[in-house]
C-alpha cells in the first residue's frame, strides 16, 4: 500500500503518525522544529487523508502500512512518533519489529484500552447530508448543534473535500466507525528495548504518569515519561516551547 505522505528538511529519518480522523499535516508544526537537523515525513495512516481505503480500519492495517513505507523508502532505522492513535500505532510497530525503530515517541496515550470519546462526532459527521451542503461554513453550521466545539469542527472538516461540485468525507468513515472497537483497544505484546519518550498532557485523559506509568514500562523498560500540566491532549497546539525543549533534549541524546 502506497500511503501518501509529505517530507521535510534533512538529515536521519523522523516519521511522525497523526491521530484519529486526522492526516499527516496536523503535525507540521512539529516537523517544523527539527527539520533543520532532521528529514521528518509525516504520512496520512490508512483511510485517512489522502491514502488509499481498506476494508478494515484497525490496527492491524494500519501497522502494516507504516512497516512497509519505512522499508519501501529505506528509512531503517527510523525515530518513530505518533500522537494519540498514532502512537499507538508507533507503539505496535515497535514492538513488532524492533529493528525498524531507533527510538519512539509517543504523545499523549498509553497502552491500553479507552472507553469511546468519539461516537458522537462520529454520528454527527454520518448525519449529515452532503448531498445538500453547498460551502465549508453550511458544513459548518449544520455540524454545531451536535458539536459546539469550534476548533473541533474546524478539524474535521479538512477532511471534506469537494468533487463533482459537491462535497465528500476524504477518509473511510464507514471503515473507521466499523473498527472503532479495534481503535480504542490495545494488544500490542512483547518489549521494545529502545529509547522511547512519552509526553502527557496534565489536563488530558489520556495518559497521566502515576496511572499509567506500569503499563507503560511493561512493554517499553526504557521509556521516559514527562507531564506537561497545561497541555491537553493537543500537545503540540497546546504547549509547543515546552514539547520542542523535550522533544529535541530526547532526539540529540537519541
Amino acid at each position: 500500500m502506497e500511503l501518501s505522505f509529505t517530507q521535510r528538511g534533512s538529515g536521519p529519518p523522523v516519521v511522525l503518525l497523526h491521530g484519529l480522523l486526522g492526516s499527516g499535516d496536523n503535525l507540521t508544526s512539529v516537523a517544523r522544529w527539527i527539520e533543520s537537523d532532521y528529514t521528518v515525513y509525516l504520512p496520512d495512516l490508512p483511510n485517512h487523508g489522502a491514502s488509499p481505503h481498506t476494508t478494515h480500519a484497525g490496527y492491524d492495517v494500519m501497522v502494516s502500512a507504516v512497516d512497509g513505507f519505512i522499508r519501501t523508502h529505506s528509512l531503517v532505522p527510523t525515530t518513530l512518533g505518533g500522537h494519540s492513535m498514532g502512537g499507538k500505532v508507533a507503539m505496535r510497530l515497535a514492538l513488532a519489529a524492533p529493528e525498524l525503530v531507533r527510538s519512539l515517541v509517543v504523545l499523549d496515550i498509553s497502552p491500553q484500552r479507552y472507553q469511546p470519546s468519539h461516537t458522537e462526532i462520529i454520528n454527527a459527521m454520518h448525519s449529515l447530508d452532503l448531498s445538500h451542503v453547498k460551502s465549508r461554513a453550511e458544513a459548518d453550521r449544520k455540524l454545531e448543534p451536535a458539536i459546539a466545539d469550534r476548533s473541533v469542527r474546524s478539524f474535521l472538516l479538512k477532511n471534506l473535500e469537494r468533487v463533482d461540485g459537491g462535497y465528500r468525507w476524504r477518509l473511510n468513515l464507514d471503515g473507521i466507525t466499523d473498527d472503532y472497537h479495534d481503535i480504542l483497544g490495545w494488544d500490542g505484546v512483547g518489549v521494545y528495548p529502545g529509547p522511547a519518550l512519552f509526553v502527557g498532557g496534565g489536563k488530558s485523559k489520556y495518559l497521566q504518569s502515576d496511572r499509567d506509568e506500569q503499563l507503560i514500562r511493561a512493554h517499553f523498560p526504557n521509556a521516559l515519561i514527562r507531564m506537561i500540566p497545561t497541555a491537553g491532549h493537543w500537545i503540540h497546539a497546546d504547549a509547543p516551547d515546552e514539547l520542542e525543549e523535550i522533544l529535541s533534549d530526547f532526539l540529540s541524546v537519541g
